[in-house]
Order: structure tokens, then sequence, then C-alpha cells
């Protein structure tokens, strides 16, 4: 069964390997980061290793509150629920 998860720190680290693990299992994945670039590159390399999964990418800098409130917006606009966070 397909999940919606974010995940936050999804370019590097940890937030990049489980991010690469869930996209392999087929989820639906709002990725989040704060480089546009890099966030955009990420996500085509996670739909090259799924045709099941759906990936979808946010930009944001979580130490500015105005952007987390717009992030938090555009997640509640697109989503109507988030199954893992």
């Amino acid at each position: 069964m397909q999940k919606i998860i974010l995940i936050t720190g999804a370019t590097d680290g940890i937030g990049l390997e489980t991010a690469r693990v869930l996209a392999q299992q087929g989820h639906h994945l709002l990725i989040h980061g704060r480089n546009r670039a890099k966030l955009e590159r990420v996500a085509a390399s996670l739909r090259r290793l799924s045709k099941q999964a759906n990936i979808e990418h946010y930009l944001a800098d979580l130490s500015v509150l105005a952007e987390v409130e717009q992030f938090a917006q555009q997640v509640i606009r697109d989503h109507r629920k988030l199954d893992v966070l």
C-alpha cells in the first residue's frame, strides 16, 4: 500500500537514504530541501528508482519561520492527509 510520506532534509544524509529506500518501495514522497538545484537533482534521481513512486519536492529554509509557515501551507493545500512525517 502506497503511503504519503513527508521527509524533511531529504537532500543528503539520513534523509536522502530514507527517501531512496521508500522510493524503491513505491511510496508517494514529499521531499524537502533548502537548496533548489540539489532538491531538483534528488527528486529526479528518486523518480528513476521506481515507476510506482510519486515524488514531489518542497523548498524551504526551516530556520526561517515565514518559510516554515509557507511550506506547511503548501503541503496542506496539496494533500488532504499525510501517513508519515
